[in-house]
């Protein structure tokens, strides 16, 4: 238990505040790090009214391991009770209003290793990142004017071109990018004993009208498989 506690790197990335369904169940099987561009799919604009959650999640971890190739490591494979695990952080961040890689309310879900075990896993050893991140393309920090908040329009003038809304393929880049250029995300991420990985983003907004937004959590497994209970 104390290597695993050491193990574990507790880390924060969060976006600075703003100044003012397809069926891909078999995702993971027709497609890898190498092929998963050829998805014609992820070039589709995010439609916040209609998220495909299957093919965004897809697409944070098959860019998570074209990095990972990338950078000389082995690609990871993929894992739904992790996903799961990070879909029920990312959930629990936004409902109760936390964010943190420890849960201040719930104590059956405190930290990573019991989050694990409530999705089934039972030798938990995790990695975890977190993040929150803009769902069009701002340039955080920059002051932009609202053109129509209830569809998420925004400009760097008035009355200007409107900010892109991000695709599935741009935002995985986006937010992977963004763990990549913090320090001890990026070694979560390029971590040698790494095997296998989940990831779930979760659409919010802070406010009726606020910049729309992603919670997402990457949960990694070490040294060994994850072995569900029977």
């Amino acid at each position: 238990m104390d290597r695993l506690k050491s193990i574990l790197i507790y880390l924060i990335f969060s976006c600075p505040f703003v100044l003012i369904a397809a069926d891909h169940s078999n995702f993971y099987s027709l497609y890898d790090y190498k092929n998963y561009r050829q998805c014609e799919a992820l070039q589709n604009t995010i439609n916040f009214d209609s998220i495909d959650y299957k093919l965004l999640n897809a697409a944070v971890f098959f860019r998570t391991n074209e990095v990972r190739v990338s950078q000389g490591k082995s690609s990871l494979n993929y894992q739904h009770a992790l996903e799961m695990a990070a879909k029920l952080h990312a959930a629990d961040m936004l409902s109760d209003h936390f964010f943190a890689h420890i849960n201040p309310l719930k104590k059956d879900r405190k930290e990573p290793a019991d989050r694990y075990r409530l999705s089934n896993i039972e030798n938990p050893m995790p990695a975890e990142n977190i993040a929150n991140s803009f769902a069009i393309k701002y340039k955080a920090n920059t002051v932009v004017y609202v053109i129509n908040s209830k569809e998420a329009l925004y400009s760097y003038k008035p009355s200007g071109k409107a900010i892109e809304h991000h695709t599935y393929l741009s935002f995985a880049e986006s937010v992977v990018q963004q763990w990549m250029n913090s320090a001890g995300h990026r070694d979560n991420i390029l971590r040698e004993t790494a095997v296998e990985l989940g990831c779930a983003c979760v659409f919010y907004r802070e406010k009726e009208g606020s910049m729309p937004k992603f919670m997402c959590v990457q949960n990694f497994q070490l040294y060994q498989p994850v072995v569900l209970r029977k």
